[in-house]
């Protein structure tokens, strides 16, 4: 593997583990006050706050599925022109493999997500908010 190689990896790398990192904020709902007994606008912010913890799992799952596909672009060029030997290939592929693991936990992090907005809303709209 050469230089410039090594350098793309270790970028695209990068960029997984702050999306990765980015993505760490709870789903979950406040301690605290039940949602039956939060006011509207306790439900309105909370409601937001689920709708921008889903906006920004779903850009960390398309980073991720971005960087996968650029690793696999970038695998199959380097073999087909002889650039990679065994270690650029097993660094591409530990890579692809994280990239595939952020893609999962963000959609699985979005995923739940929208089921406490879901809940959020039920009682939002039951208050007559």
């Amino acid at each position: 593997m050469n230089m410039k190689t090594a350098c793309v990896l270790a970028a695209v790398a990068g960029q997984i583990f702050a999306h990765a990192a980015m993505a760490q904020t709870a789903v979950g709902a406040a301690a605290g006050v039940p949602d039956a007994q939060k006011s509207c606008e306790q439900l309105a912010a909370e409601i937001g706050q689920q709708q921008q913890i889903i906006a920004d799992a779903n850009s960390s799952s398309t980073t991720a599925q971005v960087a996968d596909v650029g690793l696999g672009i970038a695998q199959s060029v380097g073999i087909h022109f002889g650039g990679f030997g065994i270690g650029g290939l097993q660094a591409t592929g530990a890579a692809s493999s994280l990239a595939q693991q952020q893609k999962q936990a963000a959609d699985q992090k979005a995923q739940q997500a929208d089921i406490r907005l879901q809940v959020l809303t039920a009682f939002y709209q039951g208050k007559g908010c």
